[in-house]
Order: C-alpha cells, then sequence, then structure tokens
C-alpha cells in the first residue's frame, strides 16, 4: 500500500476521480503519520502546526509565498503607531533650506506642493523624489530667499491650495446643480463636452 502513484497499474482504476480519491486518502494518511510522528511543533508565523521539515517548508512556498508579497491595504496610508506625517531636516549646506519628508503621501500631494512652492516670489527652488514606488513617501526640498523660512513658505502654499480647492469644489458644485435645474435631455451629449 506504500507505493507510489507511477508504480500503480492503470487498469486498477475505472475513471480519473476514484483515482484522485484514492491518492488524497493516501496523502491524508501519510501526513497524519508524519504529524503524530513529531514531537515538536513549529513556532514560526508562516508554519503548520505539528509540522516540522520539508513538508513544512513546502507549504510555505506554495501558499504562503503569494499572500507574503501583499502588502497590507491600509498601510498606504495610515500612519502607523508614533509615525509623524511631515518631518522637517533643515539642509547644512545650503542657507534656507529644509528637507521635508512626507509619509503615507505619494506623487499626487509631492507635484501639486512643489508646484504651488514655485509660484511664490521668496522660493528659489523646490522639487521632491519619491525614494522608491512601493514605499508611500516622498522628500520635498525646499530652498527660500531667507525673507521666509522653509516652513512658513510650506505652510503658506498649504494654505493657498487648500483656498484654491475650496474654490474649485463650489464652482463645480454651482456648475453641477446649474445642470440639473436646466434639466439635460440628452440633446447636449451629441456635441463636444457635452454643450
Amino acid at each position: 500500500m506504500n507505493r507510489k502513484v507511477d508504480e500503480l497499474d492503470p487498469d486498477q482504476y475505472r475513471d480519473s476521480t476514484e483515482a484522485a480519491e484514492d491518492y488524497a486518502r493516501r496523502q491524508k494518511r501519510e501526513s497524519m503519520k508524519i504529524a503524530s510522528s513529531r514531537t515538536t511543533t513549529s513556532s514560526g508565523p508562516y508554519r503548520m502546526p505539528g509540522v516540522v521539515g520539508q513538508q513544512d517548508t513546502r507549504y510555505r512556498r506554495t501558499h504562503v509565498a503569494a499572500v507574503d508579497d501583499v502588502p497590507d491595504r491600509f498601510e498606504l496610508f495610515l500612519l502607523g503607531d508614533g509615525e509623524k506625517k511631515v518631518t522637517e531636516e533643515p539642509d547644512t549646506r545650503i542657507p534656507s533650506s529644509s528637507i521635508f519628508t512626507f509619509n503615507k503621501e505619494d506623487h499626487t500631494l509631492g507635484n501639486l506642493l512643489s508646484s504651488r512652492l514655485l509660484q511664490s516670489p521668496h522660493v528659489t527652488f523646490s522639487g521632491y523624489k519619491v525614494p522608491h514606488p512601493l514605499v508611500a513617501q516622498y522628500i520635498l526640498r525646499i530652498q527660500t530667499d531667507g525673507t521666509l523660512t522653509p516652513r512658513q513658505a510650506l505652510m503658506q502654499a498649504c494654505k493657498d491650495l487648500v483656498s484654491d480647492l475650496s474654490i474649485l469644489s463650489r464652482e463645480f458644485t454651482k456648475e453641477w446643480e446649474l445642470r440639473k435645474m436646466v434639466g439635460d435631455t440628452g440633446k447636449a451629449d451629441d456635441k463636444p463636452n457635452g454643450r
């Protein structure tokens, strides 16, 4: 009864389902023998309880590897315990310059802030980089002419962006409500941009 599948007589089974069921029963019996013969249990996070050795590493390699690579959905935008959203590090090589590290943010906010900072007459340089595409973090470097500190320039740019976005929201809502009041009948869909 301890024969391998390759050694079985093909005429022994009438159809493939019967062979598969028999093979599954034998594998289950063999795995129960292995589990009962072990006196120690593995304690790793990806190990099957009660099984140590070759079968354990095979299980981990085939069943957990795909799950192990998937990052947690919320780790891209929720801060961890004790993690700060923004940290500032003064740049000692250049006067009136600082390096800000934004955690749990990406190109969207980086480009928005950098372009808004460049509109300020007191900012001489503003640029950002993302250290790695799989890490939700970007680094923003700001250099000013000395009338404002980089922190003040960043705060002013944030206030200006919030103001611009509130104006955009208000204008969009106003246009949307006007469209609903007019009661589009679908005739405008034939024209470019729905007008």
